[in-house]
C-alpha cells in the first residue's frame, strides 16, 4: 500500500464527486472534454507510446485536472472559446507580437505562466478524439 500524506486521493475524489455531472466555472463541452480526458488518464487510456501504460498517480491527476481547468477558463476569459477544439482555428489565425522584456528574469516569468507541456496532450487527445 502506497502511503498518501498530501491526501491526493480524497482531493480527487471528493473534486470528482462534485463535478461529475459539470465542472463549474467553464462552459458544459468544456467540461465534458475534460472530464472525458481526466477519465482515460485515469484509467491509462490513450497515453503516449514511450510512457508507462496504467493508470496515473493521483498527484498527477490533482495536477492535470488544476492545470487543464485554469487553461479551459483562461481560453474561455481570452478567446472567447465555448469548445476547446476551436482553439485550434483561433490558433491558427494568431498573429504573433512582438513584446519587449527588461530581463531574462521577465521573460522566464511570462513563459512558466503558460506551459504547454500541459496544454499540447490535450489538444492532441482532442485531435484524436474528433
Amino acid at each position: 500500500m502506497k502511503i498518501d500524506p498530501y491526501n491526493h486521493q480524497e482531493k480527487y475524489t471528493k473534486w470528482l464527486e462534485e463535478n461529475r455531472l459539470r465542472i463549474k466555472g467553464i462552459s458544459s463541452q468544456n467540461s465534458d472534454i475534460i472530464l472525458r480526458y481526466l477519465f482515460d488518464i485515469e484509467r491509462g487510456i490513450n497515453i503516449s507510446a514511450s510512457n508507462v501504460r496504467g493508470s496515473r498517480s493521483y498527484a498527477r491527476l490533482n495536477s492535470l485536472k488544476l492545470r487543464v481547468v485554469t487553461f479551459a477558463k483562461k481560453f474561455e476569459g481570452l478567446y472567447d472559446l465555448e469548445d476547446i477544439p476551436q482553439l485550434k482555428e483561433k490558433m491558427s489565425n494568431f498573429s504573433y507580437r512582438i513584446i519587449y522584456y527588461r530581463t531574462i528574469k521577465e521573460f522566464l516569468k511570462e513563459i512558466k505562466k503558460f506551459s504547454p507541456r500541459d496544454v499540447i496532450p490535450l489538444l492532441l487527445w482532442i485531435n484524436k478524439e474528433t
